[in-house]
């Protein structure tokens, strides 16, 4: 009768290890390894603080100034846009019907008595009739051109322009004789007939 083998013996090889030659797997030892100083020895004792490895705090790098964030390039865009309107607003202005016919009243009207002002005004009136085609209203006088600059919401008040209407057939103001009652109704015209031009410009 054959003999039974003997029970194999575990050879050193596979022998498992034991209980003080094992490293117990632990959140003290278990630590990444990019925390870990580069000159740090990698050891698995357990008994060695974890710490030590431990690379020093260090800061993130300052935000570069360059290139900023799209919502700085957005912002720019319209700003770039706001400045280009306002250009081209002014630009348009500059060049439109109304800004000339005020800059050629302005130099008429000049240190001119209420009488000169009103003719002066009379003029820049007639001249923006006729560059809007309206050469028929061009030619009243008298009170049908009286009546003409009263109508409409600018139109001017009565005793302007009654002024108004006048003021080419009246002779011409002695500015010496003027006092501070004409000033103000100088200024009162002006006013009334820059309103006018803004208007019908």
């Amino acid at each position: 009768m054959a003999q039974p083998l003997p029970p194999a013996q575990a050879t050193p090889a596979t022998a498992p290890l034991s209980a003080q030659q094992a490293v117990p797997l632990t959140p003290e030892n278990s630590v990444p390894l990019d925390l870990l100083r580069p000159d740090a020895p990698l050891s698995l004792d357990p008994g060695q603080d974890p710490l030590e490895r431990l690379r020093d705090i260090h800061l993130p790098p300052d935000v570069p100034f360059w290139p900023p964030a799209p919502g700085w390039f957005i912002l720019a865009g319209l700003a770039l846009f706001l400045v280009l309107f306002l250009l081209w607003r002014e630009w348009r202005w500059r060049h439109s019907l109304a800004y000339k016919a005020l800059k050629t009243l302005e130099a008429e009207t000049h240190n001119a008595g209420s009488r000169a002002t009103a003719a002066a005004a009379a003029t820049v009136f007639r001249r923006i009739l006729v560059s809007r085609g309206k050469t028929h209203e061009a030619a009243l006088a008298g009170p049908p051109w009286q009546t003409f600059l009263q109508a409409g919401k600018t139109g001017l008040p009565e005793e302007l322009a009654l002024l108004v209407a006048q003021a080419p057939y009246l002779p011409p103001q002695d500015m010496q004789t003027a006092n501070a009652a004409d000033t103000v109704l100088r200024a009162t015209l002006l006013k009334a007939a820059q309103r006018w031009v803004r208007s019908n410009a």
